[in-house]
């Protein structure tokens, strides 16, 4: 399975996902932009797609919810060690309260791994990333984070909301 998204406004990229019904996609937005997400087996429908190979899954996107990015630039010899940690930390996330959908995503070119969690509210999340194994989750990622002058890019979280059509045409 692959993801492949896109950023752009709100109107556009819904106006693109309106064309491809067929397709599971997810529209999602921030204080800054839009996100599209594209789910599937095959190419993306986007012009120019960030693409990624799913490496851990768990329910499909809802309808509404919050969604956090985590962008983690890792070094090379530390891909396998965070692939694995994320690997176990997304098994143990089942079951979390408020968590709706996980996605552990490894890139296909020079972009940075995804962890996506979806949840019911943000203080669902805020209430997981306070706990003792995210916290250690978080420190064995930082140990592996690309730093210093060569790498000036590092780790951040980007928060995204789903919001169903009808509530958005209201506000």
């Amino acid at each position: 399975m692959k993801i492949h998204w896109t950023t752009g406004t709100y109107d556009y990229l819904k106006k693109l996902a309106d064309r491809h019904r067929e397709e599971k996609t997810v529209l999602m937005e921030s204080a800054e932009n839009a996100l599209l997400l594209h789910e599937t087996e095959g190419k993306s429908f986007f012009q120019y797609p960030r693409s990624y190979e799913v490496v851990a899954s768990f329910n499909p996107f809802p309808d509404e919810g919050v969604v956090v990015m985590h962008h983690i630039y890792v070094q090379e010899e530390s891909k396998p060690v965070l692939e694995y940690e994320s690997l176990r930390l997304s098994a143990e996330m089942e079951g979390t309260q408020g968590l709706k959908a996980v996605r552990f995503l490894k890139p296909v070119k020079n972009e940075p791994y995804l962890f996506l969690s979806c949840w019911d509210r943000e203080s669902s999340c805020e209430r997981w990333e306070q706990s003792k194994t995210f916290s250690a989750w978080r420190e064995k990622v930082k140990g592996m984070e690309k730093t210093g002058h060569f790498f000036p890019k590092s780790d951040y979280k980007a928060v995204y909301y789903i919001v169903k059509e009808e509530e958005r045409a209201r506000e």
